[in-house]
């Protein structure tokens, strides 16, 4: 799918919304992640308490405490393949130009209020999706006001698709329940497993959850302590402490959950009984296909194709 994605942000106070969407489209799909910060601001719009050593230029000290912040970011987020950029220029000039050297195959981009990426459908992100070569997803964030005449169309596909219930997308791919008793062995459980093609499968005593069983858990607690899959219990490495979200819970919270807790596969329950599952590259081609669509419009409306 992607190998490289591009992390357009301006640090503003949704920079961690933006960062959670790019974080979790990498995890789910294994790409790298490259971070880019635009200084695009002269030297003098800087707060007033940038300051530092007087051998240390004012430049070189918003870069050193722009490259910390950008590291809370990717810290909090659990990125773990990744690389900071930090460029000056034109925004729009520097992501264009980054994106093509480092072959990027989506741009993840935001907005902040006034300065540096400016509006979601503002100058730069508008000539972004024209002249990118690449995909470009861009993540409409809540601000104070609107700074910019926006397609209603888009803003309302974009926010529909985010409030998306997971029983909405169960429903899509299908309920069927891929489960297996907690007596039998690993290796039957990975036989299923191979069988459906399907990367876990739920642990069950009668009707109900024991537990999860993922292709993580066959590497670490079986290959990786060299364990026999036939004659293994399934219960002593299976992992007990399982998440299961509310068939109400929507696409955004459980990508919140994904990224966050690092996982792949969310049962799915409603009226205390489980109705599926979904793993995180359900969720990442669930969020393509929309902005997929969301893209197509802001498309239209800038060439004057939507009113």
């Amino acid at each position: 799918m992607y190998s490289r994605i591009l992390l357009a942000i301006d640090l503003g106070e949704h920079s961690g919304d933006v960062t959670a969407c790019a974080a979790y489209l990498a995890n789910a799909v294994g790409a790298h992640v490259d971070l880019l910060h635009v200084l695009d601001r002269p030297l003098g719009d800087y707060p007033s308490d940038v300051v530092g050593p007087e051998s240390m230029d004012k430049l070189e000290l918003v870069k050193e405490q722009t490259r910390d912040r950008m590291t809370r970011l990717v810290e909090q987020f659990g990125l773990a393949d990744f690389d900071l950029l930090i460029e000056s220029g034109t925004a729009r000039d520097a992501i264009l130009r980054v994106a093509g050297e480092r072959q990027s195959g989506l741009i993840v981009i935001g907005k902040r209020e006034r300065h540096g990426l400016g509006l979601v459908l503002g100058s730069v992100t508008e000539r972004t999706l024209v002249a990118a070569q690449c995909d470009v997803l861009a993540v409409h964030v809540p601000s104070a006001s609107q700074g910019v005449r926006e397609s209603s169309s888009a803003i309302q596909d974009r926010s529909a698709s985010m409030a998306t219930t997971l029983k909405e997308i169960v429903g899509e791919k299908g309920a069927t329940i891929h489960a297996v008793a907690a007596d039998v062995t690993v290796e039957t459980a990975v036989t299923k497993m191979n069988q459906e093609r399907i990367g876990a499968v739920l642990v069950m005593y009668g009707e109900s959850l024991m537990g999860i069983f993922t292709e993580r858990d066959v590497l670490t607690k079986v290959v990786g302590s060299k364990l026999d899959p036939s004659l293994t219990p399934l219960a002593d490495v299976m992992t007990r402490d399982v998440l299961v979200l509310h068939a109400s819970a929507t696409v955004e919270y459980a990508m919140r959950v994904i990224t966050r807790k690092r996982f792949r596969h969310l049962p799915v329950a409603e009226d205390g009984k489980l109705i599926g599952m979904v793993s995180s590259g359900d969720l990442a081609r669930w969020v393509v296909r929309q902005q997929e669509n969301t893209i197509d419009d802001l498309t239209k409306y800038i060439s004057g194709d939507l009113g």
